[in-house]
């Protein structure tokens, strides 16, 4: 069976890790584990993140039951995606974005052994400021459009392959925004995801949101900081020939806590621990361990 040692842990802690930050006024970070857009970069400014996520599993689909069900001491299922975001600031009111993500799954069933180990879709975007932070404003929006282009497998599956996309292309509009309190800030994001349909399968569309509070303390040492919140979803069920796939309609809620650690107002090492305490009627499936390292030039 596959496990992940610590020292692997380690090595990918220092490959893989978190945090951005911009340096203004108004405060020294403008970054989320989630890496969310409500403040752009100035003119000509790069910010590179690395992110690796580790899933472990509490509950999963039980086909035999129909439902969400504890798993069998039997099954085996190591889930992880190493992913690459960039941002790009054309000016202060247009970025430019990009994600690439590596997908890398093994289950194992006394049944069947599975495994999606491959890139995942590709993701391009742009990010326009519509109010910016000011001496006078203590609030941020912007508008995001992303579009996913179907790099990972999702289409031809044979019974022992994991998908690692959706097989389809996929628009996302996205509403961020901060606002800047007088103890902490606060993050939210509002999104919906369009997926094209196929002749033969329709994938269904997703929407969310997430709702942050984040706060740095600024030492000798450099910077730190903490930020918790909630993430919820809802993924429209997908249809294969006008049937619907059994479990593809998902209610997903996430309660994350995380921090980080600023260096020179540059580089960034950020962790976040989303717990998922409700999946479509039960409760505490899963959890996750996100580990970031960013850098700003």
């Amino acid at each position: 069976m596959k496990t992940i040692k610590p020292l692997t842990l380690i090595i990918l802690l220092l490959l893989f890790g978190t945090g951005y930050g911009q340096k203004t006024q108004h405060t020294v970070n403008y970054q989320s584990i989630y890496n969310l857009h409500p403040v752009n970069l100035s003119e000509g400014q790069w910010r590179i993140n690395f992110q690796s996520g580790f899933t472990h599993f509490y509950k999963v689909f039980n086909p035999k039951l129909g439902k969400i069900d504890k798993i069998n001491p039997k099954i085996v299922l190591n889930d992880a995606i190493f992913t690459a975001y960039g941002t790009y600031g054309l000016n202060k009111k247009w970025n430019l974005t990009f994600t690439l993500p590596f997908i890398d799954k093994h289950h194992y069933t006394p049944m069947i052994f599975q495994q999606g180990v491959g890139f995942g879709d590709i993701q391009l975007g742009a990010v326009y400021q519509l109010h910016n932070l000011t001496a006078l404003s203590h609030r941020a929006v912007s508008l995001e459009l992303t579009a996913g282009l179907p790099t990972g497998r999702g289409n031809d599956l044979k019974p022992t392959q994991i998908p690692t996309g959706l097989g389809t292309f996929a628009f996302t509009g996205k509403v961020n925004a901060l606002f800047k309190c007088k103890s902490f800030d606060i993050w939210s994001n509002i999104y919906y995801q369009y997926r094209l349909a196929q002749a033969h399968k329709t994938v269904g569309d997703e929407t969310g949101l997430y709702v942050l509070l984040q706060k740095p303390y600024k030492t000798d040492v450099g910077i730190f900081g903490w930020e918790t919140g909630l993430n919820a979803y809802y993924a429209f069920p997908t249809k294969m020939m006008g049937h619907q796939i059994p479990v593809t309609e998902q209610k997903v809620a996430n309660y994350m806590i995380g921090g980080w650690y600023a260096y020179l107002d540059k580089y960034y090492i950020r962790f976040g621990i989303p717990y998922t305490f409700y999946q479509n009627g039960t409760f505490l499936t899963k959890y996750q361990v996100l580990l970031q390292l960013d850098y700003q030039f």
